[in-house]
């Protein structure tokens, strides 16, 4: 079983009804083939979650599944040097 950590950030005006509906939904098309060792959420434009994602352990991970492509250029860069180093891919998931 693939240990994945999954990280969602917000859209804009999206409730938290949505966001753990959305996320729920996820988890139950994976659970049979992954074992979730986390999720990290962001509301729109903030960084805590990914912040504590960065600086967790991420070396036992096999994939980070992210809900939408970072657009910032640092986080987008820190995650594919860590995705380097540690050995972990990362895979875009859609939900609705």
């Amino acid at each position: 079983m693939a240990k994945v950590v999954i990280y969602y950030r917000k859209s804009v005006n999206e409730k938290n009804e949505q966001t753990v509906k959305r996320i729920n939904k996820f988890i139950q098309s994976i659970s049979s083939q992954h074992k979730i060792k986390g999720v990290f959420i962001d509301n729109y434009s903030e960084s805590n979650a990914f912040l504590e994602l960065v600086e967790s352990q991420l070396n036992d991970i096999d994939v980070i599944y992210i809900n939408q492509m970072i657009n910032n250029e640092f986080e987008k860069e820190l995650l594919n040097q860590l995705s380097n180093t540690d050995k972990f891919s990362i895979k875009l998931f859609m939900v609705n």
